[in-house]
């Protein structure tokens, strides 16, 4: 089983799973998510939501993202993008609501990732679920 689809975004967050707040009570530490990355969860859900597959994908999974940026002065769509937000970090984000949402059991049954960025006319990302 496999789904390949695309979420079109006006912005992509550039905000990544690493931006947490620290906070300590009863002096015991407390990390929780910033409200920037709380909105950015909120619109990786809302383009991801109405794509929920019918069954989940088993495991082992194979993940392909795609993340295409708004064309820039002497850029082309297919060009690399090399600003930050790292592929890396928007991938966990991204891949954390695709676990909330069911598209598979547990991202621990994710076992290969490729996550580029690219310049491209239509803002988005790009998604490839398969079974391996």
């Amino acid at each position: 089983m496999e789904f390949e689809f695309f979420v079109p975004l006006k912005k992509i967050p550039k905000v990544t799973h690493q931006d947490k707040i620290i906070s300590v009570k009863n002096g015991k530490p407390i990390i929780f998510d910033s409200h920037n990355l709380k909105e950015a969860k909120e619109i990786f859900k809302t383009g991801l939501i109405s794509r929920v597959p019918d069954k989940m994908l088993n495991a082992p999974i194979g993940v392909e993202l795609i993340w295409c940026f708004p064309l820039e002065k002497n850029k082309v769509d297919g060009d690399y993008y090399t600003k930050k937000p790292d592929a890396d970090n928007l991938a966990k984000a991204f891949i954390d609501q695709m676990t909330k949402l069911k598209f598979w059991k547990d991202d621990s049954h994710i076992s290969s990732i490729k996550s580029e960025k690219r310049y491209n006319s239509i803002s988005g990302v790009f998604v490839r679920g398969y079974e391996l």
